[in-house]
């Protein structure tokens, strides 16, 4: 509000442009420090940086926890208002939204977005436990940063 000169009080502006010019501000916050906020997932996507410990091996600060939940918060709004959530995967806002559901994510939805994994994930279902998991070494030392052969059964 800006007072008049004859005393009177104008509304300079208000709406939901402002709302989301004030959601968009803090979300950009965020985003300029995108890799303390933010982890890279496939297909250009990003997920939540949920370090449980800092370099000293001290738990999460309370202040982090709080920023946390600031993200979340803003995060939330934009989904009501019917904002994009990037850079957060659509997967991952999706699980989110159906209560950390893995059964949620169905082949379609994974298929939309993250064509190439749907494809390899049917690929190791097909394979069933007795096929050979070669082919999958790379994706699973560079995604899940394990050797496919731990997943092995070795007899004793």
């Amino acid at each position: 509000m800006s007072p008049d000169p004859d005393g009177s009080e104008t509304v300079l502006s208000l709406g939901s442009g402002i709302e989301r010019e004030v959601l968009h501000n803090i979300f950009a916050r965020f985003l300029s420090r995108k890799d303390a906020w933010f982890a890279p997932r496939s297909d250009g996507f990003y997920t939540l940086s949920t370090t449980t410990h800092n370099l000293s091996g001290r738990c999460v600060s309370t202040s982090r926890l709080r920023s946390l939940a600031i993200l979340g918060a803003i995060t939330a709004l934009w989904l009501l208002r019917g904002m994009p959530t990037i850079p957060f995967d659509p997967v991952f806002i999706h699980f989110l939204i159906h209560d950390c559901n893995l059964q949620s994510i169905h082949r379609g939805i994974l298929g939309e977005w993250h064509p190439t994994l749907r494809q390899t994930i049917s690929n190791w279902i097909d394979l069933g436990p007795n096929g050979d998991a070669s082919p999958f070494e790379n994706h699973f030392t560079i995604i899940h940063d394990i050797q496919v052969s731990s997943l092995l059964a070795i007899p004793y």
